[in-house]
């Protein structure tokens, strides 16, 4: 949960035989300029971190300075994110509408757990933060906002699982896999199977330090009027801070909150349910 963004965004990142290497380029390259931040990323730079040669990157640069996603600084330049990055992400918010109802419900979340919150939405069964909401205090965890997470090791990933039914999931953990993480990670597809029932009894999923060592996340789906989910929302905290008694309290405090993101977009909370149930038939 707290690791690289760029390694996360590299294990989740579907490929086949439909994919365009010069976008392919382009598009790792645009993750390079934004992992670089405001220092950027010289031609040489560029090009080691989409492997490829110097005339190549250096065509690729020119292609997105075209269009604004990236604009260059001074005589031997160094190359940075350009403002039509901007206005994407703009655009990207308005797309995603139910974001504006989850916002205040995620602030209500961490009022309550003093744990940070965040929100994903579902993606062919994978979960990608969308926003986050900090947690009182020095402690800050290193999640990027973006990036297609690996449902297995994620609380929100197996909120989001447990509410499809099983050949689905199936296929999803043969496409993605089920690498280790960590000492906890699951990491066979019989026993991700079996806390995905867990998660339906209980009604909330738990990444018990399966993605990032001492770090624990309860999370739970939320839906609109369709029963596949929209995403999930979670918090996020350390595991010594929850013993089980806690983990027991805050759960449904999990859920009530992905109940009321449900209910204000006109989903009905007993048909979630009776979905999450049928999805371990």
């Amino acid at each position: 949960m707290t690791g690289s963004g760029s390694d996360k965004s590299n294990e989740a990142r579907p490929g086949g035989k439909y994919n365009l290497q010069g976008l392919s380029r382009a598009l790792r390259l645009l993750d390079g300029l934004a992992e670089a931040g405001g220092e950027g990323l010289s031609l040489t730079e560029a090009a080691e971190y989409i492997e490829t040669t110097k005339s190549t990157a250096f065509s690729v640069l020119r292609t997105l300075m075209e269009f604004d996603y990236v604009s260059s600084v001074g005589r031997t330049p160094r190359y940075r994110l350009g403002s039509a990055v901007v206005h994407l992400a703009d655009r990207y918010k308005k797309a995603v509408p139910w974001l504006e109802v989850a916002r205040p419900v995620a602030r209500d979340l961490t009022d309550r757990t003093k744990w940070t919150s965040r929100i994903a939405s579902h993606v062919g069964g994978h979960p990608v933060f969308q926003d986050r909401v900090e947690a009182p205090g020095m402690i800050r965890f290193n999640t990027e906002l973006g990036i297609r997470e690996l449902p297995h090791r994620s609380a929100a990933g197996k909120a989001i699982l447990a509410c499809l039914p099983e050949s689905q999931v199936r296929h999803i953990v043969s496409e993605s896999g089920l690498p280790r993480r960590t000492r906890n990670t699951i990491t066979d597809v019989e026993a991700l199977l079996d806390d995905l029932q867990l998660t339906r009894r209980r009604g909330f999923a738990v990444d018990d330090e399966e993605d990032d060592e001492a770090v624990l996340c309860i999370a739970a789906a939320f839906h609109s009027s369709d029963v596949v989910p929209l995403g999930a929302i979670s918090v996020t905290g350390l595991k010594a801070d929850m013993p089980d008694w806690r983990l027991q309290q805050t759960g449904p405090i999990v859920v009530n909150a992905a109940e009321q993101i449900t209910r204000a977009l006109g989903g009905n909370v007993r048909q979630t349910t009776e979905s999450a149930s049928a999805g371990a038939e």
